[in-house]
């Protein structure tokens, strides 16, 4: 009894705190559209380089999922999500000192480095720690992200009205700085369990040879493309 009360705990702090990993980063990815309008002004940009500024930050975050999956191989996972969050909030703190094009390209390359971590690395802690069971949270952690996503733009957008662009940023990296070491500090150690073998076996049945997955893979490219592409245009409409 005593065993599966300390599993529980377990499996529901690497919930909240993965969770919390979720939140932090897709804000991180959203707040940028808030942001764009400032660069433009203070930066003297135009919207082809605030257009790269955005796609070198997706796209580096994108890249780098599956090798930021292999080097938790090497490492933790905990350890790694931890040191990925870390770098996104000092690529964000680094943003802000950014005088430029080539500092603020940079800085969000940083970030997306960082950020790359995320996704590949929190959900399947999750997974692994709820094993045949990880359908419930697996939801709760993908809520998780939408919150991120309704939470921090709008608070980014607050603080600009009461101060400049880049003391937001180090206030959006402090954050980040906290939920790197809390991670660090409090996630338990994923281990794989004989419930996450069958879990990953069975999801192998299924989605091996399945059309499905095809089809999935296009409505998400089609979905971010048109999202993006008319969130980046709605600042300055």
């Amino acid at each position: 009894m005593a065993g599966e009360i300390s599993g529980t705990a377990s499996a529901g702090r690497t919930l909240a705190l993965a969770s919390v990993a979720h939140a932090l980063h897709d804000g991180y990815v959203d707040m940028i559209y808030v942001l764009l309008p400032a660069w433009q002004t203070d930066l003297s940009l135009d919207y082809v380089a605030l257009a790269v500024v955005r796609a070198v930050y997706v796209g580096v975050l994108a890249a780098l999922q599956v090798p930021s999956a292999h080097l938790a191989k090497r490492l933790n996972a905990r350890t790694v999500l931890a040191l990925g969050t870390l770098l996104s909030a000092t690529g964000y703190a680094v943003a802000g000192l950014s005088g430029g094009l080539i500092g603020l390209t940079a800085s969000l390359a940083l970030a997306g480095v960082g950020s790359s971590t995320q996704h590949p690395l929190a959900s399947s802690a999750v997974s692994r720690a709820y094993g045949e069971k990880s359908r419930g949270p697996l939801g709760t952690y993908n809520f998780a992200g939408d919150l991120g996503k309704a939470t921090l733009p709008p608070l980014i957008s607050f603080l600009l009205t009461v101060m400049h662009w880049r003391s937001t940023l180090w206030v959006a990296a402090g954050l980040g700085l906290l939920v790197a070491v809390s991670i660090r500090l409090f996630m338990p150690l994923a281990s794989t369990s004989p419930g996450e073998v069958k879990l990953v076996a069975l999801t192998h049945r299924v989605t091996k040879g399945n059309v499905g997955f095809a089809l999935l893979f296009v409505i998400g490219i089609l979905d971010t493309a048109t999202r993006m592409g008319f969130y980046c245009s709605c600042p300055f409409s």
